[in-house]
C-alpha cells in the first residue's frame, strides 16, 4: 500500500466528521497548547498539550477531531 504523495490538502475542522480512509496523514501547522482529542476507527485518543509539533506529519487516520486544543492541521488526502 504505497500512499506517499497527497492528491489534495484539506484544512481540518474541529467536530467535523470525515470519511473513513480519506486521510493518510495529518500535517501539524500549529502545535496544541490544550488537550487534543482525535477519533479514529479504534476509538478516541486524548493527546496532552504540546503533543503535536508544528511542521511534523503524523500518520493518523482521523475520522473526527473532537477537540483541537488550539492546534491546526491540514489533512493529506490520498
Amino acid at each position: 500500500n504505497k500512499k506517499s504523495t497527497a492528491k489534495k490538502l484539506v484544512q481540518i475542522e474541529e467536530g467535523k466528521e470525515y470519511a473513513k480512509d480519506i486521510f493518510f496523514a495529518l500535517h501539524c501547522i500549529q502545535s496544541n497548547d490544550g488537550e487534543c482529542e482525535v477519533e479514529t476507527e479504534m476509538g478516541s485518543i486524548i493527546y496532552p498539550p504540546y503533543s503535536f509539533i508544528q511542521g511534523a506529519v503524523y500518520p493518523i487516520n482521523a475520522l473526527r477531531i473532537k477537540s483541537l486544543g488550539n492546534a491546526k492541521f491540514i489533512g493529506l488526502v490520498s
